[in-house]
């Protein structure tokens, strides 16, 4: 006889729902960091648009996603709150951003007077539309999962396959840099988003079948209660889920320069390609990795949240360091490149988890507003991002003499990052923590 518990994720029970879960997240994965990798460079290099206007296209999308996950999270508050809902809200979502994506890739086939502003457009439509591919699955970690250590589970294996998913993206850099200089590089890029697009389609299908065949959850109730209004909602939430947002948006801003700088260092700094991806794949290697072992950490009984995240953020601020200081070491740069993997990667998984523990406790009925605030807090971050990116890169030759300026710029943010994030650290183990996030006695 099957119990409620066998149609949650994370648990031993449910291990082919938990990996028809980590597929559609590795298909949406695709898609996130084939825009945080490839968009900047896409535009400016291959689309012939003025940086000072891909930082501002790109800010303009992650300020559209920003406010499509704050009103999405409202308007379907009600479905966000169900598994069923949830689910079949991320496969429409997976299609429509399959086809917005797609179009925006095309940038390049059209007329130079009109590209900047299709680019624009195609990449509103593409970040209204991943926000409702993105909010249900992100909810699911709240609504279909039992415990603790389930979400601690389950928040592993999705950086596991988000970083298997980064190095599937890292591998195709170098085919599409090769061609650098050549008439086919659009289409490589239009090829590879298909390829993107149908995997994650089928992921998203298949998750939503394997809910399907798992058994059958609460339904819909037909009348909703009274519920405050989304800012009493917003302001009823634990101090806790603000400590993380605000982390969470520090790592994901400052991995985000490094990651949009990439593309630009590997072409005109090493000028080498492969040696370039080989740094990218580095990199999702040791997120890929690192999982099994942050993941044993979490389940141990004597180690919280708050140590693990502390442990991660200084190990990702020695990383990064390292590469800043000794580029010129190719053996030092790898390893700094493997370590940033595994402690970006760590502060990925315990964010995640604790974000997910916080909002069953405490926000289970408006789970997807509360994702909503943390997804739309880190569009924002990455709105601004993306025009200091452009105002930067628009400043300085990075074609040419300046190219040198480009590795600070790659870390400098996220070293600065690290050191804000270990002050919230200590503020957010005096806040009157749940005993999982604090140090065992």
């Amino acid at each position: 006889m099957s119990t409620a518990s066998d149609h949650l994720l994370g648990t031993p029970s449910s291990r082919g729902l938990t990996r028809a879960y980590a597929g559609a997240h590795f298909g949406k994965s695709l898609f996130w960091y084939a825009s945080e990798i490839l968009f900047a460079y896409f535009l400016t290099e291959v689309g012939h648009i003025p940086v000072r206007y891909m930082g501002l296209i790109l800010a303009i999308g992650y300020f559209s996603g920003t406010a499509a996950d704050l009103v999405l999270g409202l308007l379907l508050r009600r479905r966000l709150s169900h598994v069923m809902a949830a689910c079949r809200l991320q496969c429409l979502g997976a299609v429509l951003s399959a086809l917005t994506l797609v179009l925006l890739f095309l940038c390049s086939y059209v007329p130079p007077a009109w590209s900047a502003p299709y680019a624009l457009l195609t990449g509103i439509t593409f970040r209204i539309a991943y926000a409702l591919y993105d909010l249900p699955q992100n909810a699911l970690l709240s609504l279909a999962t039992k415990d603790a250590d389930s979400r601690s589970r389950v928040s592993s294996l999705r950086i596991f396959f988000s970083g298997t998913a980064s190095f599937l993206i890292a591998s195709a850099i170098a085919p599409l840099l090769t061609s650098r200089i050549t008439t086919d590089q659009p289409a490589r890029f239009l090829l590879l988003v298909l390829g993107l697009s149908l995997a994650a389609i089928v992921s998203a299908v298949v998750l939503l079948r394997a809910m399907r065949k798992a058994g059958p959850f609460p339904a819909l109730p037909s009348t909703q209660a009274a519920r405050p209004g989304w800012w009493q909602s917003l302001c009823g939430l634990p101090p806790g889920v603000w400590i993380v947002v605000a982390m969470i948006v520090l790592i994901s801003g400052g991995c985000a320069m490094f990651l949009r700088m990439e593309p630009y260092y590997i072409a005109y700094v090493l000028k080498s390609p492969a040696r370039g991806a080989s740094i990218v794949m580095m990199a999702s290697l040791g997120a890929i990795l690192s999982q099994f072992l942050w993941r044993y950490l979490l389940l141990q009984p004597g180690k919280s949240r708050v140590d693990c995240l502390l442990l991660a953020t200084m190990g990702l601020l020695v990383s990064i360091t390292g590469f800043w200081l000794d580029a010129h070491d190719w053996r030092l740069t790898m390893a700094c490149a493997l370590g940033f993997g595994i402690f970006s990667g760590g502060c990925g998984t315990v964010l995640w988890a604790a974000f997910g523990d916080l909002v069953a406790d405490s926000a289970k009925a408006d789970a997807g507003l509360a994702y909503g605030l943390m997804t739309g807090s880190v569009k924002i971050a990455l709105g601004c991002n993306c025009l200091m990116l452009g105002t930067l890169l628009d400043g300085i030759d990075y074609r040419g003499v300046q190219n040198g300026e480009l590795l600070s710029l790659m870390c400098l943010p996220l070293m600065l990052a690290c050191l804000l994030v270990m002050l919230l650290i200590w503020l957010w183990a005096r806040t009157g923590l749940p005993a999982r996030y604090q140090r065992y006695q």
